[in-house]
């Protein structure tokens, strides 16, 4: 159990460190024009650390879960391309 709790642990650690620096980096950089014209902001984006936490957590989710769809196709995972 204490070895479950330090990989957590460790996970959210980097994925704190990771939301700051993306906050550092891309805060406020990923607005785009609707076609009406408008600004408006992605849905993932680093302008405050909730959403910083969520992009770094899609990330790296999908890069765990990529290679599952790749090498076992016969699991159906929907929202991964193959």
């Amino acid at each position: 159990m204490t070895s479950v709790m330090t990989f957590f642990g460790l996970l959210f650690l980097f994925i704190f460190a990771f939301a700051i620096l993306g906050m550092n980096l891309f805060g406020g950089k990923f607005k785009f024009e609707n076609a009406e014209g408008k600004q408006v902001v992605s849905r993932s984006n680093f302008d405050n650390f909730l959403w910083a936490m969520v992009s770094v957590f899609q990330v790296s989710s999908f890069l765990t879960c990529a290679p599952f769809g790749t090498f076992m196709p016969g699991l159906n995972f929907p929202n991964v391309p193959l």
